[in-house]
């Protein structure tokens, strides 16, 4: 018959190919979270620098960062009765 070592490497290699599909998945699923993250923060960084670009331009003659916010609400109708 065979050795009992072999037979347990045998099951402890029919155990690792049985679970690789699902560590597979876990690492691509980090990868996924890892380029969601990344875009996420870059993301926001341009938000913050397109902030600090009204910020600055706040100050000069003109229109200010709240008229631009309002400008960008639509118009507040009133409620039709």
């Amino acid at each position: 018959g065979t050795k009992p070592l072999e037979k347990a490497e045998t099951e402890l290699h029919n155990l690792e190919t049985h679970v690789n599909p699902k560590k597979r998945k876990k690492k691509y699923e980090i990868k996924e979270m890892k380029k969601l993250r990344k875009s996420f923060q870059e993301m926001t960084a341009t938000m913050k620098n397109l902030e600090e670009f009204f910020l600055g331009r706040a100050d000069l003659p003109g229109i200010t960062l709240k008229e631009m916010m309002l400008m960008n609400k639509p118009p507040n109708k009133p409620p039709n009765k």
